[in-house]
């Protein structure tokens, strides 16, 4: 994530990064909360996804999300972009999760740090049509993380680059 959005040099092209064969479908509810000034709204969300292919746990999540709403452009193409940030569970820990965390030596073994609780973190951007502003294409990066070691000391989790609709009412 961090080469993805330019935080690490260097940065990571589309075209090199390792997908595997792991795949998320997900549902959330959110409800916008309070709006400022036409520009940010706050929205909490709930939401609960199933892993497939490689990993096989169900996640869960609670955030926040930080939601920028007002563009020049939204006459044409009603746009934002969000954070969302909080907390995410998994019923177990995939093996696939666990190896993304760099190991210490404990004695003459090799342990990975892993926990079920981590950081939930995802920037996402919608785009609906002026006239259907309720039906939104919803393009998200759903990623959980330890914070760099802050939680149970993991550093990396399962991220996934997701494709959606969201229905709004």
């Amino acid at each position: 994530m961090e080469r993805i959005f330019l935080v690490k040099h260097p940065p990571t092209p589309a075209w090199d990064w390792r997908w595997r064969s792991t795949y998320l479908a997900a549902g959330t509810f959110s409800r916008r909360l309070v709006g400022f000034w036409n520009l940010i709204s706050i929205e909490p969300e709930l939401g609960v996804g199933q892993r497939f292919g490689q990993m096989h746990a169900t996640e869960m999540w609670a955030a926040l999300n930080f939601r920028w709403v007002w563009f020049p452009w939204n006459r044409y193409v009603k746009t934002s972009i969000g954070l969302a940030d909080g907390i995410s569970f998994t019923t177990r820990i995939d093996q696939k999760e666990r190896l993304l965390t760099d190991y210490r030596i404990e004695g003459n073994r090799l342990v990975f740090p892993r926990s079920q609780w981590m950081n939930f973190f995802t920037p996402e951007l919608t785009l609906a049509l002026p006239q259907y502003p309720e039906h939104e294409l919803l393009f998200r990066f759903h990623h959980r993380s330890g914070i760099y070691g802050l939680i149970n000391d993991t550093f990396s989790g399962a991220q996934f680059f997701s494709v959606g609709y969201r229905a709004r009412f």
